[in-house]
């Protein structure tokens, strides 16, 4: 820790073309927990503590149990 801020990191992945809500063959809210999340605990990083930042879809996003 250097002057009170803890490590952290900085990860983005690709959610595809349109809206992050689930399609016939995709689901890219479902990628960030199913598979993204797992992706970085196995590189490492600590995935207990997270934070979500995007852009608004208009209402038409979900929000999911953790």
């Amino acid at each position: 820790m250097r002057d009170g801020v803890a490590p952290f990191a900085l990860a983005a992945p690709d959610g595809g073309n349109g809206y992050w809500h689930p399609h016939a063959d995709d689901d890219p809210l479902g990628m960030l927990v199913d598979e993204f999340l797992p992706l970085l605990a196995e590189r490492g990083l600590r995935t207990d503590r997270i934070a979500v930042a995007g852009w608004s879809m208009a209402g038409t996003g979900r929000c999911w149990p953790r």
